[in-house]
């Protein structure tokens, strides 16, 4: 039996068994301290920093690929405004060709006062169109934007685009004026005489009354855009009353459409003799169009009204 002292001393082989385990755990921990990282903590810095370049690639690229199309779109704006540009400028030669054939007519007696003046309207009207289309392409090219044909547009440099076009307009509409104002009389003559019907003065009158409406508009809108620039109006009133006003010139136009396609039928089925089936029913479905073209226009100027 051991005594106490021998009791308290351990195992021989207890001992070398736990020398040999923290051995081996040294070992093991010598060669773990020598080994290579794992995979995930060799490349996750390389990951992330390949991640992060290639989001600044990423968008490196794509902001210059937007400024490619940005300077392509603006190309193609200036490309197509010197298309139209040269179409005018045909055009122009056009009509001055056809205006010179109409004087040389005119003095062997083919060609009449009304083709002569047709002439010269064709003349004026497209070379105002050429004007107003070199100064757009003037803008596209300082800008290099399509130039803005609202009223509330600014205008650049000191060029008002939206006025020139309005002033052309205008001038277009005045020159129509006067060449109507001829043909309508020629037209009186001969319908005293019997050579057409009260119909067709009826139409001309109706055309004659719709260029006066689009002139009257055009000077409202003038004044507007003047108003506006001026800054007597904002841009929120300036869109209100633009739009009532071309509201309003839509509801007279209807109105004298009804008119006309009314005084047509009346025209056909007075002498149904003289007219097919297919005619009548014709006129009848341009009343009828007229008629929903006329109260589209009407309530839509009453709902502008109430919003006043």
């Amino acid at each position: 039996m051991n005594d106490l002292n021998d009791t308290a001393l351990p195992d021989p082989k207890f001992v070398e068994h736990l020398e040999w385990q923290l051995r081996s755990e040294y070992r093991r921990e010598q060669r773990l301290s020598q080994q290579p990282p794992p995979w995930w903590r060799r490349t996750g810095w390389r990951a992330a920093a390949l991640a992060s370049v290639s989001l600044l690639v990423g968008f490196g690229g794509a902001t210059a690929a937007q400024a490619t199309n940005e300077r392509l779109q603006e190309r193609l704006i200036e490309a197509e405004a010197r298309l139209q540009l040269e179409m005018a400028r045909q055009n122009l030669m056009f009509t001055e060709e056809q205006l010179a054939l109409t004087l040389t007519r005119q003095e062997v007696g083919t060609a009449s006062d009304e083709e002569l003046a047709n002439a010269r309207l064709q003349r004026a009207m497209v070379q105002r169109e050429l004007e107003l289309m070199r100064l757009e392409l003037a803008y596209q090219e300082r800008t290099g934007e399509r130039p803005r044909h609202d009223l509330a547009a600014p205008t650049i440099d000191g060029r008002d685009i939206v006025s020139a076009r309005l002033e052309l307009q205008r001038e277009n509409l005045n020159d129509q004026l006067t060449q109507m104002a001829f043909e309508l009389e020629q037209l009186m003559t001969r319908a005293q005489a019997g050579a057409v019907d009260e119909f067709q003065v009826m139409a001309a009158t109706f055309a004659q009354q719709s260029l006066m409406a689009e002139l009257d508009l055009a000077e409202r809108l003038v004044r507007l855009r003047r108003d506006f620039l001026d800054g007597e109006i904002t841009a929120a009133d300036l869109e209100v009353r633009e739009e009532f006003l071309r509201a309003r010139a839509e509801a007279d136009r209807s109105t004298g459409h009804l008119s006309l396609a009314q005084a047509h039928l009346d025209r056909v089925t007075r002498a149904p003799g003289m007219h097919e089936e297919i005619e009548i029913r014709a006129a009848e479905h341009q009343v009828s169009m007229a008629q929903l073209q006329a109260e589209m226009a009407s309530l839509r100027l009453r709902l502008l009204r109430q919003r006043e």
